[in-house]
């Protein structure tokens, strides 16, 4: 089995994003795109296509970009 730190050098996940925010570790809106961005491609380098974490990424991805071209 291949160790999860050689498939995903920068990991981030939604508690981490949550703690960045709380702790006003983001230095403004892109900072934290990218963030998001980076955990889902974590999500997609980590999990097989079609897999339901995987599947869950997708979905994730399609309503937080479309929330995100929402905003002002």
């Amino acid at each position: 089995e291949i160790p999860y730190s050689s498939i995903v050098p920068s990991p981030m996940d939604l508690s981490t994003m949550r703690q960045k925010l709380t702790n006003d570790q983001y230095r403004n809106a892109s900072e934290f795109h990218a963030g998001f961005k980076l955990m889902i491609w974590n999500c997609f380098a980590s999990n097989s296509p079609g897999s339901t974490v995987s599947q869950a990424g997708v979905d994730l991805q399609r309503v937080f970009d479309r929330e995100w071209e929402e905003l002002p």
